[in-house]
């Protein structure tokens, strides 16, 4: 007479459990394989064209004038080019 125990899964189960798995898996990676090559293929391009360009327009050319204007007199200018304006820094 031969004692089987309940607790213990038949035998094919946990191969079936195993393939189904990495099936999924495979299945998920062809979905997100083609996401993160965009996210990776786009973000180096930013990367770059702020490389080149400069990030935020840091790189603006200014033009230096022939007579300096003291800071004062800027200020006050800028007040003035705005009704209600306050200089805050």
């Amino acid at each position: 007479m031969t004692i089987q125990d309940s607790n213990t899964p038949p035998a094919g189960s946990v191969n079936k459990l195993y393939f189904a798995a990495w099936r999924w898996h495979f299945y998920t990676g062809l979905f997100v394989i083609p996401f993160l090559a965009i996210l990776a293929i786009t973000g180096m391009l930013m990367l770059w064209i702020a490389w080149i360009d400069g990030r935020d327009g840091e790189r603006t050319e200014v033009t230096l004038q022939e007579s300096l204007t003291p800071v004062s007199m800027q200020a006050d200018a800028a007040v003035a080019a705005i009704a209600d304006g306050t200089l805050k820094q």
